[in-house]
């Protein structure tokens, strides 16, 4: 049986170091679990006010804390992670999903359905609806507003996800507040 956590959390916008240590002590809740989600854009929060204030927030992952973090997490508990992330890329911006295991970054994706005004921060993503198969899993990823394109589930089920994570951060005025 898989064991799945679920971390709903409202992260302070552009504090990082704040973001870090709550995240960091609700993942010490999951130590039982063997694949936990977290929010879309969980370290820096969202909403950017323009793609300067974007790009002094965004990381590349190889050099992030907060993926470090992570990666110690699964490797103490032999875990997969899925969070998503704000990521520099070849001078773009992406808003993006990790797949973390006790190896490391394993998999990566790339929010290819931007919403409002995501599409002046974030380039589209161009990495398809990869599957990714992880400690006998099948795992497919796809982020928030991706959710109402039935060609993204489509293809990521034909591509054999036994699971779909799907990291999110509500922000519309009837959105439930973590």
């Amino acid at each position: 049986m898989l064991k799945i956590s679920i971390i709903q959390l409202l992260p302070k916008f552009a504090d990082q170091r704040q973001n870090i240590k709550k995240i960091n002590k609700l993942l010490l809740r999951t130590s039982q679990s063997d694949l936990v989600v977290l929010p879309e854009l969980a370290s820096t929060g969202y909403n950017f006010i323009n793609k300067e204030q974007a790009f002094s927030l965004a990381e590349l992952p190889e050099n992030s804390e907060y993926v470090e973090m992570l990666v110690s997490h699964a490797q103490k508990n032999k875990q997969i992670i899925v969070s998503g992330y704000h990521e520099l890329y070849d001078n773009n911006l992406f808003n993006s999903s990790l797949l973390i295991t006790e190896d490391g970054i394993a998999g990566k994706y790339r929010k290819v359905h931007l919403f409002m005004n995501e599409k002046a921060i974030y380039e589209p993503g161009d990495l398809g609806f990869p599957v990714f198969s992880i400690k006998g899993l099948k795992l497919g990823m796809l982020i928030c507003f991706d959710y109402l394109f039935a060609e993204a589930w489509r293809i990521v089920g034909l591509k054999g996800a036994e699971i779909i994570a799907h990291p999110s951060n509500l922000i519309t005025q009837n959105a439930t507040k973590a």
